[in-house]
Parts: structure tokens; C-alpha cells; sequence
């Protein structure tokens, strides 16, 4: 790929101004859309589809969790491209941690212009569990890299750009905007 200009890589991002957002948790990515960093015209969202509950899910005296499908509404609408697949279960299946498996379906995605070798050739630099991330990775990469990653439908056949998020923060609890 032929890169105009050098990326610009930032721990301070700014609304609106993101290219490439990764999320571990799907309830993550959702809270990515709701602040403003992931947008239609410029985001590509990648994400595991499993939930790690907040406190406040946990702590309801009835049922207290967000609709999973809600959380996929919300993040799938409002990205670019959307790559999302139950990222947890495969970094279990090879013993690795999720990172790895973030780290392989971001390769796999085709959005940075780096090759899949210079990716495992930090994971052989690090050092760390070496054989179990390279599997795990290359499983991650296959799967978003094959069109195998679960694209999300939303519900409605709302246009993404032209709608805000009103209609949905409505079904978020406050606790998820956190």
C-alpha cells in the first residue's frame, strides 16, 4: 500500500479524528461511539463481541444487563467498518491472552500498510509465549483477514451519517456512558 503521509499515532485522540479504534469488550466499543471518537466517515472499529459486566450490572437487584444487541446496534452503526468477532473464546482456544488476538484481527483487518510479517516479526521480538501468540494471532488474522469475522447488521435501515445517537442513548443506562 502506498502510504501520502506518515500515520500520526496519539494516547490523546480527539473526537471524530480516529482511524482505527480497538476495543477488548463490546460494552468498550459502544462507549467509544457514544463519546464521539468512532464515526462513519472515518472509523474502523474493531472489537471483541463478549461482555466483562460492569459493577453496576452486577449490582442490580433484578436483571441489570445492557442488551448485547443493543451495545452491537451502537457500535456497529456508527463505524466505517465494523470487524467483530467473540474475541475472548479465541484467545482462550490457544491459551494466549486477548491482546494477541486484538493484535491479529487488526492485521487481518487490512486498514494499517504493514505486512502480516512485520506484525509476528514483533511478536518474535517480544519474546513472550512466542508459539502461543503467534497461533493465536494467526487464527485472529484468518478470521478477520477471510470475511469470516461476523459483519453486523443493524436492526433498522437507519442511513448511518444521518441519524444521531438520541434514539439509542435512551437505551443505554447511565452507567454504560462511564
Amino acid at each position: 500500500a502506498v502510504v501520502d503521509q506518515p500515520p500520526v499515532m496519539s494516547l490523546f485522540p480527539a473526537q471524530g479524528d480516529i482511524d482505527i479504534a480497538i476495543a477488548s469488550e463490546v460494552a468498550e466499543a459502544a462507549r467509544m461511539v457514544q463519546r464521539g471518537f468512532v464515526t462513519a466517515e472515518r472509523t474502523t472499529l474493531i472489537a471483541s463481541d463478549h461482555r466483562v459486566y460492569s459493577i453496576a450490572e452486577k449490582t442490580e437487584l433484578g436483571d441489570g444487563t445492557i442488551d448485547p444487541e443493543v451495545l452491537q446496534e451502537i457500535a456497529g452503526r456508527y463505524a466505517r467498518q465494523y470487524v467483530h468477532f467473540d474475541m475472548l473464546a479465541l484467545a482462550n482456544e490457544h491459551g494466549a491472552v486477548i491482546s494477541a488476538v486484538l493484535l491479529g484481527a487488526l492485521a487481518g483487518s487490512g486498514v494499517l500498510p504493514f505486512s502480516r510479517e512485520s506484525f509476528e516479526a514483533e511478536i518474535r521480538k517480544a519474546g513472550k509465549a512466542v508459539d502461543v501468540n503467534m497461533a493465536a494471532f494467526a487464527a485472529s488474522y484468518q478470521r478477520a483477514s477471510s470475511g469470516g469475522v461476523e459483519q453486523f447488521e443493524p436492526r433498522s435501515s437507519m442511513s448511518q451519517t444521518s441519524k444521531s445517537l438520541r434514539p439509542l442513548r435512551r437505551q443505554v443506562p447511565n452507567y454504560c456512558r462511564n
